[in-house]
């Protein structure tokens, strides 16, 4: 039979070797050999430093995503006679309520002027891929004093709509930095991300930021395949891989 493993090559450059053996249904470990005794190891070779790369900017991409408050809809960019829904926006040069002044642009998400009000933004992500991460600086709007939001990622197949992570932010003169690793949605098809706030109780004023929301990925160039498994005795502990 064929089996499969996938693996993630190291992202400096340098030669990396790794030895394995299988484990039965009793836990007894075999490889190869006569005596089905010897690990058989993967080689890789990376040549090319990896190199980190924004697979999808969710600022440049604003309004290509679908806005919307739990009654309907929200215009992209914002419409001025229905600011009591909430609206998004792009900030160039945002301040968070640590008084500093970011130079990548960030979404302000004005959750609809309601308790508890929402806003969510969908957006169609093609492709995420095992070892992608999502990436935003968090905080609120500088002088925003009474915002106390939780900022929530989000996904969605067919009609599900799946809480991913969370994070409770309020204006404390502090910022966030969110680093959420997408594997576990790697490969699923149709997947739509979602940003959305949460306003805590009743609405004051929150102006929560999302400053370079993105999707990063590490890439890199001339990395050898993996070498041909053969027998050998490993100067290493081998890995373990549990027979289904």
């Amino acid at each position: 039979m064929d089996l499969t493993v996938t693996l993630t090559a190291p992202t400096a450059v340098g030669t990396y070797r790794g030895y394995w053996e299988l484990a039965n249904a009793s836990g007894t470990l075999f490889g190869l050999g006569s005596n089905h005794s010897s690990p058989f190891w993967v080689e890789i070779k990376v040549t090319t430093p990896m190199q980190t790369i924004t697979a999808f900017d969710f600022v440049a991409e604003m309004c290509s995503g679908a806005w919307s408050y739990d009654g309907g809809p929200i215009p992209c960019p914002k419409n001025t006679n229905k600011l009591n829904y909430g609206y998004v926006e792009r900030v160039v040069n945002p301040v968070l309520a640590n008084g500093v002044t970011y130079s990548e642009p960030g979404l302000l998400t004005i959750p609809q002027q309601k308790y508890n009000g929402i806003i969510r933004g969908s957006f169609d992500v093609v492709d995420i891929f095992r070892g992608d991460h999502f990436r935003a600086t968090l905080g609120c709007q500088y002088g925003a004093t009474g915002c106390y939001v939780r900022y929530i990622l989000e996904y969605q197949v067919g009609e599900d709509l799946v809480t991913y992570w969370k994070f409770a932010e309020k204006y404390d003169g502090q910022v966030y930095q969110a680093d959420v690793d997408l594997t576990q949605l790697a490969g699923k098809r149709n997947l739509r991300l979602v940003l959305t706030v949460w306003a805590y109780g009743p609405y004051s004023g929150d102006q929560p930021l999302w400053v370079a929301p993105r999707i990063v990925r590490s890439v890199g160039a001339g990395t050898v395949p993996a070498s041909t498994p053969i027998i050998g005795v490993p100067t290493n502990t081998p890995a373990i891989c549990p027979h289904n």
